[in-house]
């Protein structure tokens, strides 16, 4: 390590100099500084504010933009299509043990219909 710096060598006296003003205007310079701060800030956020409506109004119209491809049917085409199918019929494939539950699950569930 350099030899310790030896303070009583440079004595009391200040090492730079201030202008006779400066602490007479600081104030008002910091003032003036913290508004230009404030202005930039506002623009700042306007521009970003801006940016996000613009990116969410662009995110709704891609969600909602139809999807239209050759291969699509629409639903009133694929309902047109479709076999109708008795629900006796289905039920007649599944076991007696599975319809109880089923009955059961229905009378003790909150959300099924009740009419």
């Amino acid at each position: 390590m350099k030899k310790e710096f030896d303070f009583d060598s440079v004595g009391k006296k200040m090492p730079y100099n201030v202008s006779d003003t400066f602490f007479s205007t600081i104030s008002e310079d910091i003032l003036a500084t913290a508004r230009k701060r404030k202005k930039a800030s506002l623009y700042k956020r306007v521009i970003t504010f801006s940016i996000g409506i613009a990116a969410m109004i662009a995110i709704i119209f891609i969600i909602n933009l139809p999807n239209e491809s050759k291969n699509d049917v629409s639903k009133d085409e694929a309902m047109a299509t479709q076999k109708e199918v008795n629900i006796d019929d289905l039920l007649i494939e599944v076991p007696d043990k599975e319809l109880e539950e089923l009955v059961v699950n229905m009378e003790t569930d909150v959300f099924s219909m009740q009419f």
